[in-house]
């Protein structure tokens, strides 16, 4: 799911509106927005046929994680920051270029596990 304001001008008017839509996509082909209506994105993605275990990728935002949360009420939701979102988080933690590399690689291989334990300077690089 992704949120986005949108800026709207009115033809006739000079002033610029920010609008919150947010977009989601199912089945890899269906794609649908709403603007302020998370209780009618919410209704539209539960009625569509969904599998036990649905993933949720999304950009960290509380009010995103909150709405999937809401997702799949008979099975089960897995959160996933998206990785645009989870390597601007790796450089707020900090570290030389090389480090950040190296962790970058290793996420991308799947090996989580190996990055929560990473050894620096200050002890452990604790990012999970």
């Amino acid at each position: 799911m992704e949120a986005k304001y949108v800026e709207e001008r009115k033809e006739k008017e000079s002033r610029v509106e920010a609008r919150d839509y947010k977009a989601v996509c199912v089945h890899k082909q269906t794609r649908v927005a709403w603007f302020q209506e998370n209780e009618t994105l919410v209704e539209w993605v539960n009625s569509q046929p969904l599998e036990q275990l649905l993933t949720c990728i999304g950009d960290g935002h509380s009010g995103i994680w909150k709405l999937m949360r809401q997702f799949n009420p008979w099975g089960k939701t897995r959160e996933i920051l998206d990785w645009f979102h989870l390597v601007e988080n790796l450089y707020k933690v900090g570290g030389s270029n090389q480090r950040i590399y190296q962790a970058k690689k290793l996420l991308w291989q799947g090996k989580v596990d190996v990055i929560s334990v990473m050894p620096n300077n200050s002890g452990v690089w604790r990012i999970l």
